[in-house]
């Protein structure tokens, strides 16, 4: 998937018809309000029913915490697309340190804007860190932000913590490499309007694949 993004979703209130309000088995309105559909452009036909007074007086008839479970379900988190040094198209070397990180191009926050009048609610996905999963059922490391990349990177692949080295080559593994991947840990939050908001998932994590062959270093024999 691309890097991260957001938009706006406008969405309207719309009064149910008497065969929508059968269909939905909603009770009779109360006295002076109408049952009507959140409707918001794209897939969905909407987003929900609500009550909203007629006329359009009345309190707020969508509250943000209705409209959070709209921008929940229009928030795409994206895979973000690892590199690495040496490159993944190739074979790693047993004992060379494989270095990975995250283009800066690609490390920002995804968010989801949903409002209808003056409701509004906004769910932000903050990327972190980056894990490095070496596969076969070996553990590798965690750091903070998306890593060291470019010339800087290879420099400092020995101290740098975004870089792993293999023990074994990937001979033995199924397919001849390993299933390798770099996750990325996400923070999401949500905030709306009257200073609502929060946490909604401290450590949302999602994986690249990122499959490796990892080859046995080999002797250098010098001729007499």
């Amino acid at each position: 998937g691309g890097g991260g993004g957001g938009g706006n979703l406008t969405c309207t209130l719309v009064p149910l018809s008497p065969a929508q309000i059968s269909y939905l088995g909603l009770p009779a309105a109360p006295k002076g309000e109408e049952w009507a559909a959140i409707t918001c452009p794209g897939n969905q036909p909407f987003g929900g029913v609500t009550l909203e007074s007629k006329g359009g007086g009345g309190a707020p008839p969508v509250t943000p915490q209705e409209l959070l479970q709209i921008a929940e379900g229009e928030l795409t988190v994206p895979a973000l697309r690892p590199q690495t040094a040496p490159p993944a198209t190739g074979d790693g070397l047993v004992g060379l340190p494989e270095l990975f990180w995250i283009p800066s191009a690609e490390w920002k926050a995804a968010f989801r804007t949903v409002s209808v009048g003056g409701v509004w609610a906004t769910v932000t996905a903050t990327p972190e860190q980056i894990t490095f999963d070496p596969g076969g059922g070996l553990t590798g490391p965690t750091c903070a932000g998306p890593g060291l990349g470019g010339l800087a990177a290879q420099q400092a692949a020995r101290s740098d913590p975004c870089s792993y080295s293999y023990d074994q080559s990937s001979a033995l593994q199924p397919r001849g490499t390993y299933a390798a991947a770099v996750v990325v840990t996400w923070r999401v939050t949500w905030t709306g309007s009257g200073g609502v908001g929060g946490t909604l998932n401290a450590g949302l994590q999602v994986p690249f694949p990122l499959p490796l062959r990892v080859a046995e270093g080999q002797a250098l024999v010098t001729g007499q």
